[in-house]
């Protein structure tokens, strides 16, 4: 896995596959805890070796650690779940434009976006770029980005244009 990876591992042993972020995993946007309540095995660690661990398991050992590699930021990730929030934080890591940084659904591509509420709204969309957003089913006007704010209810999916 080192070969592979980069990060020297080793076997851990936490009683659950539970996590708890670091301050600095807080400050990135990660939940305060997440995973499986279950022992799972194997679980590994890696060695922080200059790093900056972003979570612990419930032993002290990282679960995952920040570093900066010979290409750009590396990330070990031992925890066998993700949440939308974990996700989010690693894709600000890596630079990666966010849509939204609220539970939902975004497909976007070529001026076109499929926004699917997971909860209700309001929700605010992030274009990336100052243009009129318009329902793209009704032609109605909801703002200009690169900032709009919808009104969006738990299960219902918009198609607009930006």
């Amino acid at each position: 896995m080192e070969s592979l990876t980069g990060f020297r591992h080793r076997p851990a042993a936490p009683r659950t596959s539970l996590v708890t972020a670091t301050p600095e995993g807080r400050a990135l946007g990660f939940p305060g805890k997440w995973g499986v309540e279950a022992r799972i095995r194997p679980l590994f660690t890696a060695s922080a070796d200059g790093g900056t661990v972003l979570a612990r398991y419930d032993d002290d050992s990282p679960a995952v650690l920040l570093r900066n590699g010979p290409q750009g930021k590396d990330v070990f990730v031992g925890v066998p779940q993700f949440t939308p929030a974990v996700v989010r934080a690693l894709a600000r890591l890596a630079g990666v434009h966010l849509f939204s940084d609220t539970d939902a659904c975004v497909w976007a591509a070529e001026g076109w976006m499929s926004v699917h509420a997971v909860e209700d709204g309001p929700l605010i969309l992030r274009t990336g770029r100052t243009t009129p957003v318009v329902d793209a089913l009704t032609g109605k006007r909801l703002g200009t980005g690169p900032e709009v704010k919808i009104d969006i209810r738990k299960g219902q999916t918009r198609l607009l244009r930006y």
